[in-house]
């Protein structure tokens, strides 16, 4: 990580406590983010440098602006037909965060991807040598296979690593707008009967999966606390 909070709170914000999470959550990332802000347009080692703290911040801002949006009471829209010339995605003045022209927007829908259903072992559950159980995971992964690079279409880096600066910093500025359009995204969706009601990727845990149904809230909150304790470290204090 780029930049670490120099003492743990004490006590330490639990899922329990929402309020005292969030709020932990939000400090983190506005000191992660002004660091990751002051790489930009500063050549391409640092550009390089801060793209691989940006995403784990993108996520971390997510989740805490999806918290703010399941808070938000948002009428169902009105069943309306589109006219044949506009387009679904085509944002309305009413959903967009307000920000500058050349600012782009903060991505707030994650590509989907399934956790893995098997359950996760502690290290003392792991014999040193034997055959795992075939329903099991390591408690340590295999190595992913590495892929072939490939070109990535469209402009070079720096460029990209500027944009998604001006676009977390546009999002941390604008929270409640960026939640209110969250909360417009989730309504719409369940409006409309589809499968995805969640705009993050990864799906709730196996021991999450029945209470994420009626309360969204609670996996995502076991996440964030996680995503907080990667950001502050262990505790050496």
């Amino acid at each position: 990580m780029l930049q670490r909070m120099e003492t743990h709170p004490d006590p330490f914000p639990t899922p329990a406590e929402p309020e005292r999470l969030e709020a932990l959550a939000l400090d983190i990332i506005a000191t992660m983010a002004t660091a990751l802000t002051e790489l930009a347009g500063r050549g391409l080692a640092l550009a390089r440098r801060g793209m691989r703290d940006l995403p784990f911040v993108e996520d971390l801002l997510r989740r805490v602006i999806y918290l703010m949006a399941l808070r938000l009471d948002v009428p169902a829209p009105a069943p309306s037909p589109a006219a044949p010339s506009q387009r679904r995605d085509t944002p309305t003045p009413s959903s967009d965060a307000p920000r500058a022209p050349s600012t782009p927007r903060f991505r707030l829908i994650e590509p989907e991807q399934d956790r893995d259903p098997r359950p996760l072992l502690a290290p003392a559950d792991c014999p040193r040598i034997t055959l795992m159980d075939s329903a099991a995971r390591p408690f340590i992964p295999d190595e992913p296979t590495p892929a072939a690079p490939r070109p990535r279409p469209g402009p070079g880096l720096e460029d990209r690593y500027l944009r998604r600066t001006l676009a977390l910093a546009d999002a941390v500025a604008n929270l409640d707008a960026y939640a209110m359009r969250m909360a417009r995204w989730i309504v719409r969706q369940a409006s409309e009967n589809a499968k995805r009601l969640s705009p993050l990727a990864i799906a709730p845990a196996p021991e999450h999966a029945k209470i994420a149904k009626t309360q969204p809230a609670v996996p995502v909150l076991s996440d964030l606390y996680l995503l907080v304790l990667m950001a502050l470290g262990p505790d050496t204090s």
